[in-house]
């Protein structure tokens, strides 16, 4: 199995889009559909990125594993991702991505889903698990496996993006690992049970936003202009959550009251949390932990660079 996914890691990348204007001062940003980064969209929608300063382009993938082919393949020049992506980009280019932006820790929303009369571990010896490729969910799952007593080994890997789980969830697939909005309409019939979430791993599941070292150099404000778009968004939302969170759940396809849920199943990253030294002490784990753990599945070639991803200057200096 560790070479089947080290393979399928470092196979030859796709080209999922056509090649982008050169406009070299528009921020193109791979993002997949997740609630945590729905502020992001809310963002464009209210026009804050222009107050900042910023001409944004965010492009719809879908999912983390495409946002990550995108980003290594260099058609877009950051990405919304969870710092499990970010490690394996650090490992597959010349010169690590930077962090300029920490959006939320997943703390239950991200899920090991298994169909229904599946109720514990033991009955999922031998079947079929689907999750994302070299991405977030064989992490999860790989945590999930490990605290219960099993390995990869004890389940058949299938290998299938997010927009299709929901289809074969139940007919080829034991069980997915999985997040909103796929994860709440796999919910909804009440059948899923859910054998495993991040509530489990505290502070490891961390989404944040990277951008290439070579924009970053041409931009030397954007930490700054993207900490200000945060707060503006996160600023909106507080004052008028009836209004931000029916934008946010129009756009992903679910009811207001689901992603209200989504949202308390995170922990949204406050401005102060982004320099606070004891929230930047998690962070740094959160970074550590995953590069550890992609080292144990095998996928990682070179020596640990986390700490370059998670180094960047923020609305304040650094320590």
């Amino acid at each position: 199995m560790a070479l089947l996914i080290r393979y399928l890691c470092l196979s030859t990348l796709i080209f999922l889009f056509g090649c982008f204007p050169s406009k070299s001062d528009r921020l193109h940003i791979a993002i997949n559909a997740w609630p945590g980064y729905e502020f992001l969209f809310l963002a464009q929608e209210q026009g804050f990125f222009a107050e900042a300063g910023l001409d944004v382009q965010l492009l719809e993938t879908t999912s983390l594993q495409d946002s990550l082919q995108l980003f290594i393949s260099k058609r877009c020049d950051a990405m919304a991702c969870t710092i499990i992506e970010a490690v394996l980009a650090a490992d597959q280019l010349k010169e690590p991505p930077r962090a300029l932006l920490f959006c939320d820790y997943s703390n239950g929303a991200d899920v090991l889903l298994a169909s229904e009369g599946v109720t514990d571990f033991q009955a999922l010896r031998g079947k079929r698990l689907g999750v994302e490729r070299a991405s977030l969910g064989l992490v999860v799952l790989h945590r999930a496996l490990t605290d219960n007593g099993m390995s990869f080994d004890d389940v058949e890997i299938v290998f299938v993006d997010q927009i299709s789980m929901a289809d074969r969830f139940g007919v080829d697939l034991a069980a997915v690992v999985s997040y909103p909005p796929v994860s709440t309409g796999i919910l909804r019939d009440g059948t899923a049970n859910v054998l495993f979430s991040s509530a489990e791993i505290p502070y490891e599941i961390l989404d944040i936003v990277v951008v290439s070292p070579s924009f970053a150099a041409t931009n030397p404000d954007l930490g700054n202009q993207l900490q200000a778009v945060w707060k503006r968004a996160l600023d909106y939302w507080q004052a008028y959550p009836d209004e931000a969170n029916f934008i946010m759940a129009k756009r992903l396809g679910i009811s207001v009251e689901e992603i209200e849920a989504a949202h308390e199943e995170m922990v949204i990253i406050q401005p102060i949390d982004q320099i606070d030294a004891d929230a930047r002490e998690r962070l740094r784990q959160s970074a550590a932990t995953a590069d550890a753990v992609l080292r144990r599945l095998g996928l990682m070639r070179k020596p640990s660079r986390y700490a370059e991803i998670i180094r960047f200057k923020g609305p304040v200096s650094e320590e």
